[in-house]
């Protein structure tokens, strides 16, 4: 049976391969924010990435959740760690900031980018002003390339939880 590893591309192997610890927001403001995402019934059982991810066969697991920790990656390994997501699980529910698309959104995302990680300024910012650059959550599922299937908005327009899936899984 073929694992996660195998079935991602070198360059997104070599992404995750930096990874030592689990898969887990790092500072402190990013735990309290993924401690309170209201999951759906059916993420709410499902465990977060485990830190064997990659030899973990495709599709072995029925679901996968992940808060606030992609945009304080660096981008390959965010689209690296999504696409891993997705290929080790049947359904993937991910957490995570995006730029405001509209007027009423702009107060929330502009207080989001008071949180350590997605400054506009300082040591550690660089990732989080990328992640949003690029798109923030939705620009990362569309790179990896995974579907969205539902989204629901969080912090007031500043964060999204989205359930998607690989795109040639289909719906």
């Amino acid at each position: 049976m073929l694992n996660v590893a195998a079935a991602l591309s070198p360059e997104e192997r070599q992404a995750l391969a930096a990874r030592v610890g689990p898969f887990l927001p790092a500072d402190p403001v990013r735990r309290f924010l993924a401690a309170r995402v209201p999951w759906p019934v059916r993420a709410a059982a499902a465990p977060q990435p485990p830190v064997h991810l990659p030899d973990l066969p495709v599709g072995s697991l029925p679901a996968l959740r992940l808060a606030y920790t992609l945009s304080a990656l660096p981008l390959a390994e965010a689209r690296a760690l999504a696409r891993a997501c997705a290929l080790a699980c049947c359904d993937l529910w991910l957490a995570d900031f995006v730029p405001a698309e509209r007027n009423l959104g702009l107060p929330a995302a502009c207080l989001a980018r008071l949180l350590p990680g997605l400054r506009p300024l300082g040591r550690g910012s660089v990732h989080g002003r990328r992640w949003l650059a690029r798109g923030g959550l939705e620009g990362c599922l569309h790179e990896a390339g995974l579907q969205a299937l539902s989204r629901r908005t969080l912090l007031a327009g500043a964060a999204l939880l989205v359930h998607c899936r690989l795109m040639d899984r289909g719906a």
